[in-house]
């Protein structure tokens, strides 16, 4: 597997940075005994960073209690837990009573952390399409990462 695809690279992370909706990437922390006790936030995205207001605390290991106290209580660790167990996609939806706007989320498992998903609910739209868009954008990626080394393999 190319480098390029890992998820640390500025590559990457540009190709993240680019996307018109919220993509947070976080990774387990695990204790002793190897039970996840914590999520490190490792990439986000503008977009996220402006629609996630506990991302303004963001500092390097930084973790989803930290930040995200009241929500990670209220479940957001325990669904970023059964996301990774399970490599099972969860879809949702929310509604902003702050900025009145509709929401879909989505989490999956990606590269051993969890991939966070927000996009505006446009009308239009069905529910899956942020996973596919998110699929589709990502094959791209890979198949101008694998034509630019494909002189190299």
């Amino acid at each position: 597997m190319l480098l390029s695809l890992n998820p640390s690279t500025d590559q990457f992370r540009k190709f993240i940075n680019d996307l018109p909706y919220s993509v947070m990437l976080s990774f387990p922390i695990k204790d002793k005994e190897g039970e996840i006790i914590d999520f490190e936030l490792k990439l986000f995205n503008p977009c996220a960073k402006k629609e996630l207001t506990g991302l303004q605390f963001w500092h390097p290991g930084a973790t989803i209690w930290e930040i995200f106290q009241e929500e990670a209580t209220n479940g957001l660790f325990t669904l970023y837990k059964k996301v990774l167990d399970s490599n099972k996609t969860h879809r949702s939806e929310d509604y902003s009573p702050i900025t009145k706007l509709r929401h879909y989320n989505a989490l999956r498992s990606f590269h051993g952390g969890v991939l966070a998903i927000r996009k505006l609910n446009e009308a239009s739209e069905e529910r899956g399409t942020m996973v596919k868009d998110f699929d589709m954008k990502l094959a791209q990626y890979r198949a101008a990462v694998f034509e630019q080394y494909r002189l190299y393999l």
